[in-house]
């Protein structure tokens, strides 16, 4: 049976499970699907979906207030909200955390806008809120020392917690815990206890949790990262050049793959190179055991994408910049990311050099002018978008999407959150944006 043929409530029940990007699509096939992709039920089911607002970091759906829009005005709302302008707060939404105690706590919102944590340096450990309900449903007490991050798992109540916990100086202990938010009780998945103290957590996603080590650790010149498999109990150490180089690199782990801006293997001047390894292609490498061994140089590492930054022509990676990496999940389509990289501008060429007769011969003249203060190189933001492959086996779909010029920023925040923390007198609020 041919799809246009089904009747309008199938395909309205069909495009309800897709995401913005292809009901569009399949409004621009014929008049009769555009009559059909513009009824107002389905985008009050596009707007409310949990992972369109998780993306944009958006408050709990007020359905009221949307059944009051007319079709045309929800799929403008979607727009405004999908696009912009950037976010702002004054009126927004507010929950009041219960009453934090202690001092020195650490506030993170985890991505979504929908918990909070609250890291304390005094002993109380992690304690994760639902901001919607106010509801502690979570914690943990560990040493203020401990370094962790979460991962939601989407369309469930679980979320994975790796937790690289210090004992007794000597090392640190990295656990993984898999947390039930309905009842607050979570289950040890995973456990090793051979790291040094020195381990740095870079993020958790799905099976894999990925962390750095030091370059005395394995290396004395180089960062090694350690991309591990808990669920399989399997590891792979990866080498991006980190350290050894002018410019650090900057890795992200996202599902199925790890996205890095590093410097390229080779002599100096160290060009800035974007990478994406499809975590299967690592199958061949994976280790079991506690020894750190076969790194996987940045020449051995496997990609689906390998691209040498430029900007009109120029390569990136200038040592006096700060490389800023942001890797976000799309609201419109789903699988697909927004990538961000900001990085220096090498200069163009230097002009011929003077001889020393000319130089003199300037001098006497009074033409010779003092060299200029050493400047930071002009920086460029990047925009990508990364496509998931229409069918298994194939690769990611890639593309920029802009390039341009940015002010000069010493740790740049790429990508805005849309809501934010806000602590008075030890109380915590979380404030979202208005529409």
């Amino acid at each position: 049976m041919s799809f246009v043929t089904l009747s309008e409530d199938i395909l309205l029940n069909i495009l309800a499970l897709c995401d913005v990007y292809h009901v569009l699509s399949v409004s621009a096939v014929n008049k009769s699907l555009r009559r059909i992709t513009i009824a107002k039920q389905l985008w009050l089911s596009l707007i409310q979906d949990d992972a369109f607002r998780a993306v944009l970091d958006l408050p709990p759906p007020n359905l009221g207030e949307l059944e009051g829009y007319s079709a045309e005005e929800l799929i403008d709302l979607v727009k405004r909200l999908a696009i912009g302008p950037s976010p702002w707060w004054s009126g927004g939404i507010s929950i009041a955390m219960p009453y934090y105690k202690e001092a020195g706590v650490e506030a993170r919102l985890l991505p979504g806008a929908r918990y909070l944590v609250l890291q304390s340096r005094t002993g109380e450990g992690l304690c994760m809120y639902d901001v919607w309900s106010g509801r502690l449903v979570w914690k943990c007490t560990i040493p203020s020392s401990t370094h962790w991050a979460i991962d939601l798992v989407p369309g469930t109540a679980l979320v994975r917690a790796v937790l690289a916990v210090e004992a007794h100086n000597l090392g640190r202990n990295l656990y993984v815990e898999e947390i039930d938010l309905t009842i607050g009780e979570s289950e040890r998945k995973f456990a090793i206890d051979f790291l040094t103290r020195f381990c740095s957590l870079l993020g958790i996603s799905g099976d894999f949790f990925l962390y750095s080590l030091p370059p005395s650790v394995i290396s004395d010149a180089e960062t090694t990262l350690v991309l591990v498999n808990w669920r399989a109990r399997a590891y792979v150490v990866l080498n991006y050049g980190i350290g050894s180089n002018s410019i650090a690199a900057q890795v992200v782990l996202i599902p199925g793959y790890i996205i890095a801006a590093h410097p390229e293997d080779g002599e100096p001047p160290y060009h800035l190179v974007l990478t994406i390894t499809d975590l299967d292609s690592l199958s061949p490498y994976w280790k079991s055991g506690i020894s750190l061994r076969d790194q996987l140089s940045p020449r051995d590492i496997p990609f689906a994408v390998q691209e040498r930054l430029k900007y009109n022509g120029r390569p990136l990676g200038h040592s006096s910049v700060n490389i800023a990496l942001s890797v976000e999940p799309s609201a419109v389509y789903r699988g697909a990311y927004n990538i961000l990289v900001y990085a220096g501008e090498f200069p163009s060429p230097h002009k011929r050099q003077t001889s020393l007769a000319e130089r003199m011969s300037n001098l006497i003249r009074g033409r010779l002018r003092l060299p200029p203060t050493v400047a930071v190189a002009r920086q460029v933001l990047l925009s990508y978008k990364l496509t998931p492959p229409l069918l298994r086996g194939q690769s990611c779909g890639w593309r920029l999407v802009s390039a341009k010029r940015s002010p000069p920023v010493l740790y740049p925040a790429l990508s805005p959150r849309r809501a934010r923390i806000v602590c008075e007198r030890g109380e915590y609020a979380v404030s979202y944006c208005q529409f």
